[in-house]
């Protein structure tokens, strides 16, 4: 720490000594004794301590000091009270200056010195990089030690213009600023804490921080824990920092810039009723509230975990105990160029196919296991088909590699996984290896796995570890978790008959799954009133509502254009990730008590259709609460419409009509939920002079790569390129200034 003001030396130093010695802040001041003036006196019950501290390096200096620091040290004697005398340099202080010290009974030292009596820093740095990083893992070896990992530098996105780097977080912290990072699984969370660890380290290290020292905990590691006095000595019992008491004092003194990765880790929380849901978060959360409020005013907190654990963004506020001067980031796919700069690491010089993750964790284990090299970006084939084939691969190349199981038992057992999964909070596991058995007892009909196989069960490709004490394991990435759990819906709806094993479903199955199960439902000639009615009977005889909401969704998706799907049933307490009704107009269904991830309402009023008591997080179509349609009773809404709504684009007199029309093929591809949109459905609802700029429109899209045409079920569906998400929502709210090419171009039609 650089001090180049001797009045600044002198604040530090009385600081450090409050901290050290109990005081509270404020009591270790200068004090008038015989005339003079001492930089710190702290009077404790049994010993005083007297400081005096300079930024001189001249022997004559400390000779000085220390003749009046001795006479007040023989005075107090006389009276009977103890005194320690300290002397502090801001450097190191000269071979001089200790001998004149030592010779006088004086303790001397340099300011960063004395600041390890308060806190050995340096100690608790070596031990912190050796303990594992929240759940980050090598994805070459799984291994928890990623001191090889190569961080990938991403752009940090917040809710303003601005864009974030690991410096700039880290700055942010300096200041104090209490900053959360939210990032779906995958996404590089606790990578990007371990690279703003060591930011700060360098920043400590250089005598840029005011002395701050980062320390970073994994909550997964404090479950049930509500002190973060207790925290702490458990995090130095696991990191193997043997001074906790240390690592206490120097929280409390504002020494410290907590890294607290993982809040949707801290505790197991069942699945319950979603209003109690919201009281069990906020009571595991404890912790991390006292830590915000502790840290407030003194130094900087960083929180990081998952994007949706929270209801709402006003419930994550309350439960962490941030404000609005809090500043939250948000980490999103890599861009293309970002995710080609990561595969250049592992001689993968190629573009990454437009239907694959751009996920940090699933791109570097794809490459490290050589499952990149043949897959190609086609236009011929959908998103569903191209994970259709790469599973197939992955099943291919473990069966080549073991020459134990075959490809089909692999995928097998690891579609039986997929829907177990299902059960489990988090929706990707843990898994242990008795739930290996069961998939591969189920896949094969054989009753054990011999000696040789069970070895390799126990690698089964896709999986990660979760948790090295008890051996579970959980699924490396969401997307390639639903295209595995596809086949069972197909399978169902043409055998509903079939005890589905899928009554304690808690999760829905995603966009990406549901487009793949349909594309086999159709492939097996079953049309939309069949797949309706083996949603009925996962309710009805199976009691599995999350399942019956998944084939509801399928079904949705299959009923032909200008057709009402009609419902017939009742679901209640189901998992839906989404539901668009605007595309897909519906009749006599009632949802009571579900969750409901995204909802688009219908562009006109509905027959027979209810939702009763369901907590929503989003709904699109409208913008604020009292537009909620009369048929959406006691129900809550976490977000509304975050863009100019259909109905006000198509209004707005001040665009012309190729502008309306661009707004909208952007909000049905980019806002309104699914994967994917049919050709067809980008110009419903458009009047008749507005559908020749469709197909214009849709060629500059693909021309910009904003967007992907491929052919599915005979039918032309249009994808998004997810990674320019941000860039179409900046349209959206801000067209007239837009300086986007695509815009230009299309200003000209």
């Amino acid at each position: 720490m650089l001090i180049n003001d001797p009045q600044k030396l002198e604040r530090e130093v009385q600081r450090i000594a409050s901290a050290l010695w109990g005081s509270n802040p404020g009591e270790a001041l200068p004090e008038i004794v015989a005339g003079r003036e001492r930089d710190c006196i702290f009077h404790g019950e049994e010993v005083s301590h007297y400081i005096e501290c300079t930024m001189q390096r001249a022997l004559a200096k400390v000779e000085s000091d220390a003749k009046k620091m001795v006479r007040y040290r023989d005075t107090e004697l006389h009276k009977g009270n103890i005194v320690k005398l300290w002397y502090v340099t801001a450097l190191d202080p000269t071979a001089d200056q200790v001998a004149a010290a030592r010779r006088n009974g004086i303790k001397i030292l340099s300011l960063y010195n004395f600041r390890l009596h308060l806190f050995e820093a340096d100690a608790y740095i070596r031990s912190r990089k050796n303990y594992r990083w929240g759940s980050a893992t090598d994805p070459k070896n799984e291994s928890t030690n990623i001191e090889g990992v190569v961080y990938q530098r991403t752009v940090l996105h917040s809710d303003g213009p601005e864009k974030w780097d690991i410096s700039g977080v880290s700055r942010l912290l300096l200041d104090g600023r209490t900053v959360t990072l939210l990032g779906d699984y995958g996404m590089g969370k606790s990578i990007s804490i371990r690279e703003v660890f060591k930011e700060l380290v360098s920043s400590y290290v250089k005598g840029l921080s005011d002395g701050r020292v980062p320390v970073a905990i994994n909550l997964r590691d404090h479950w049930g824990q509500t002190d973060p006095t207790e925290v702490l000595i458990r995090h130095s019992t696991r990191i193997g920092y043997d001074k906790s008491a240390q690592l206490v004092r120097a929280y409390h003194a504002g020494e410290l810039i907590l890294l607290l990765d993982g809040f949707d880790e801290i505790v197991g929380i069942p699945v319950a009723n979603r209003r109690e849901l919201k009281r069990l978060r906020s009571e595991a959360l404890t912790v991390v509230r006292h830590f915000v409020a502790d840290s407030r005013g003194k130094s900087g907190v960083l929180l990081a975990g998952r994007q949706n654990f929270f209801d709402s963004a006003s419930e994550r506020n309350s439960a962490l105990g941030t404000t609005a001067g809090n500043v939250t980031l948000e980490l999103q796919e890599l861009s293309t160029e970002e995710a080609e700069q990561m595969l250049a690491r592992y001689q993968l010089r190629r573009r990454v196919p437009s239907w694959l993750p751009r996920r940090p964790l699933f791109l570097a284990y794809l490459a490290s296991q050589g499952l990149l090299d043949d897959l190609v970006d086609s236009g011929s084939t959908t998103a569903s088909q191209s994970w259709d084939r790469l599973i197939d691969a992955i099943c291919l190349r473990e069966k080549r590699i073991n020459e134990g199981l075959d490809a089909d038992s692999i995928r097998g057992i690891l579609e039986t996984l997929a829907n177990g999964t299902r059960q489990t909070s988090s929706g990707r596991g843990p898994i242990y290896s008795e739930d290996i058995i069961r998939a591969y007892r189920k896949t094969t009909g054989y009753e054990e796995p011999d000696e040789h196989y069970r070895p390799l069960l126990m690698r089964l490709p896709g999986l990660t570890s979760r948790n090295n004490e008890d051996g579970s394991r959980e699924f490396i990435d969401d997307s390639m978790l639903n295209a595995l759990r596809a086949p069972l819906l197909a399978s169902f709806s043409a055998q509903p008959y079939a005890e589905p094993g899928a009554k304690d479903w808690k999760h829905g199955i995603s966009s990406l799954g549901l487009e793949m199960a349909c594309d086999r439902i159709s492939s097996a000639g079953l049309t939309a009133s069949r797949v309706m009615n083996a949603g009925r009977e996962a309710i009805d005889r199976w009691r599995s509502s999350t399942l019956g909401a998944d084939l509801l969704r399928a079904a949705m998706r299959l009923t032909p254009e200008g057709e009402i799907l009609k419902c017939q049933t009742r679901i209640e307490n189901a998992r839906i990730e989404d539901l668009d009704f605007a595309e897909s107009p519906c009749s006599d269904l009632e949802l009571a008590g579900c969750e409901i991830g995204v909802l688009g309402l219908p562009n006109l009023q509905p027959h027979n259709l209810v939702l009763r008591d369901c907590l929503i997080e989003e709904v699109l179509g409208i913008t604020r609460e009292q537009q909620l349609p009369s048929w959406i009773t006691a129900s809550e809404v976490g977000s509304f419409d975050p863009a100019p709504t259909n109905a006000s684009i198509l209004t707005d007199d001040t665009l012309a009509i190729a502008h309306r029309v661009l707004l909208t093929i952007f909000r049905k591809l980019f806002v309104q939920p699914g994967s994917g949109r049919l050709e067809g459905a980008l110009s419903r609802g458009l009047p008749d002079n507005y559908r020749p700029f469709v197909a214009p429109i849709l060629d500059l899209l693909r021309s910009h790569g904003f967007a992907t045409l491929q052919t599915a079920r005979q039918q032309r569906i249009w994808f998004p390129e997810r990674s320019r998400s941000g860039e179409v929502l900046n349209i959206l709210n801000a067209y007239y200034v837009s300086s986007d090419p695509l815009v230009a171009e299309v200003r000209k039609l």
